[in-house]
């Protein structure tokens, strides 16, 4: 006679031998529904090119600068000179990837009742004018006692990778900036011929820093190379800087504006 034991074990042994039947169910198509024409992107903005659109720049603020002045940013922080909106806070790194650059010549006119050099006019550098403009002297005094200054700045087009579905900026550097411009020059330089890299393989980091003279503080900037680029990036980059040799860039200037006329470009002695 078969024990309980011998029962529950053949029962658990039969459990095991038996394979249920599996019934392949159909595939589940997801059916979604067609738009309607209005919810469609891309329509409605034919007529916009890259010259009816405003490319800001990043702001980089000094303590007179009008957006601290309004209070909505700080000393230090990196702002859209546009909006105001704050880019990059002082004490955080702003990621930018250089697509492209130009050369602009800041000249300002000494103010004999504000006491200091005042904006005049921008002028872009071209190879028709690039040996007069290198010839000019920092400060020239005119006969009759007026002073001009003449800053030559260099202007990056750049992306920055937190926006980069958003419309490029131009990031502007001259006067105690120079040496951080050339070294991004540099580090564009060693990609290309050295490395054999697109330009924008590489995200290059911006760091507010803080200097001083006998004369005051301002914040400088600080240049270093970052990670290497995503496909996206670099596709995206690539993309603004086929647009920017077809068509010309209408760039927010006030920031050179404002920036000739703070404490960095008037009392630090620059």
């Amino acid at each position: 006679m078969e024990t309980n034991t011998e029962a529950i074990t053949k029962a658990i042994s039969k459990a095991k031998a038996h394979k249920p039947e599996v019934v392949a169910s159909a595939p589940i198509v997801r059916q979604e529904a067609e738009l309607p024409a209005m919810m469609q992107p891309n329509w409605g903005i034919e007529d916009i090119e890259t010259t009816d659109l405003l490319v800001p720049k990043i702001f980089h603020q000094q303590a007179m600068s009008k957006f601290v002045a309004d209070g909505v940013a700080r000393p230090g922080d990196f702002c859209d000179n546009l909006t105001g909106e704050i880019l990059c806070k002082k004490e955080d790194t702003l990621e930018i990837i250089v697509f492209g650059a130009f050369k602009t010549l800041i000249t300002s006119k000494w103010d004999v009742i504000k006491n200091r050099f005042e904006y005049l006019e921008t002028t872009t550098v071209t190879p028709e004018n690039a040996r007069e403009i290198a010839s000019l002297p920092f400060v020239d005094e005119k006969t009759d006692g007026t002073k001009y200054k003449y800053s030559l700045y260099y202007n990056f087009y750049c992306l920055i990778p937190s926006k980069i579905e958003q419309l490029p900026f131009v990031l502007s550097m001259g006067s105690t900036k120079t040496q951080a411009a050339k070294t991004i020059n540099n580090m564009r330089y060693n990609l290309v011929q050295v490395l054999k890299l697109p330009p924008v393989a590489k995200v290059f980091n911006l760091k507010s820093v803080q200097v001083e003279n006998d004369q005051g503080k301002w914040f400088g900037v600080e240049v270093k190379e970052g990670r290497n680029s995503t496909q996206q990036e670099m596709l995206r980059a690539h993309a603004w800087y086929v647009k920017s040799q077809s068509q010309k860039f209408t760039v927010v200037e006030e920031e050179q504006q404002q920036a000739s006329n703070t404490y960095e470009s008037n009392e630090a002695g620059i």
